[in-house]
């Protein structure tokens, strides 16, 4: 959805930049809307407003024993205003940001015009095709010839665009939920006790994970080895493997949020920069772990980083 800062400030220039794309933006209408939306807001505040100095009042005018009977209605008055104002400027809200999912995200200026993909640009190459000597396939193709993908089934029982995995893929698929289900599990627990201070939460995590590898023979990381293999294989798959990291390093840059303002940490510190950091780390030690088959790597890797903090 597009800003709606953008929206509220400069419409025009949205309006413009959506043209290329082939959406006319009714700037009418919009303006109305923002109109009424403004309104509505100013109206509130100066009807809680109103709410609470009569508020106020009432309690005066109680420790000087007067009646409040007319002020008890006046505030009663003023709540039921408030609630109606507030039911509008939720219908006008829901209003616009309905329109605003409509509207397609605005291109950066240097992208190219063009009503589809055939107007598009090459600006680079990074070296050249592969020459198959054979007939290449999707990765459909594929997985039905090797019994691992059922679309057939998958459009009986879900519709079209869906396919049923079998066999060993199927078995892949569920281990790689089931791991991220289970490293989510582990932040929960780690992170979410409060009990021990913030950086003891993160330490305390790469530690749990670290006897998950002893229990697999130090096999390393399976979201890091898949990255591995896979990456350059497929750029979807690329693009999926980051974002669990990405996910990862951000429920991590919370609980670092908290040792920074703690003091545990330097008051600059950019803790979503610190976050990915551990992870890169990480991975770099749970590969090595790999190699060796011990936990050496991953132990030196938390002592280097996490001491140095922790005695401050």
């Amino acid at each position: 959805m597009l800003d709606p800062q953008k929206l509220r400030i400069d419409p025009e220039a949205v309006a413009r930049a959506l043209r290329p794309r082939g959406y006319e933006l009714d700037l009418p209408a919009w303006r109305q809307l923002e109109e009424q939306r403004k309104e509505l807001q100013i109206r509130m505040q100066d009807l809680q407003n109103r709410k609470n100095q009569d508020a106020r009042e009432i309690g005066q005018a109680k420790s000087r024993g007067e009646d409040i009977t007319a002020l008890l209605q006046q505030v009663k008055n003023l709540g039921d205003d408030l609630a109606s104002a507030e039911a509008e400027f939720t219908t006008v809200k829901n209003l616009q940001t309905a329109w605003a999912m409509e509207m397609p995200n605005l291109a950066l200026p240097e992208v190219p015009q063009g009503r589809d993909e055939s107007a598009n640009l090459e600006l680079r190459r990074w070296g050249q095709p592969h020459a198959f000597d054979f007939e290449p396939r999707d990765h459909v193709a594929l997985g039905e010839s090797n019994g691992l993908m059922d679309a057939e089934s998958a459009a009986r029982l879900a519709g079209a665009r869906f396919t049923v995995l079998k066999g060993s893929f199927s078995r892949l698929h569920r281990a790689l939920a089931q791991y991220m289900l289970d490293v989510h599990a582990g932040l929960d627990a780690c992170l979410g006790d409060t009990q021990h201070p913030p950086l003891d939460r993160v330490r305390r995590f790469f530690e749990m994970t670290q006897q998950s590898y002893r229990k697999e023979g130090y096999m390393g990381c399976l979201l890091g080895g898949l990255g591995q293999e896979l990456s350059g294989v497929s750029e979807v798959f690329r693009r999926k493997i980051e974002k669990c990291f990405a996910d990862i390093a951000a429920r991590l840059a919370v609980c670092l949020e908290a040792a920074r303002q703690r003091g545990d940490i330097p008051s600059d510190t950019d803790v979503r920069r610190l976050a990915s950091l551990l992870v890169d780390c990480w991975e770099g030690a749970a590969l090595r772990s790999r190699l060796r088959r011990n936990a050496a790597p991953l132990k030196a890797m938390l002592d280097f980083l996490f001491r140095p903090a922790t005695a401050r």
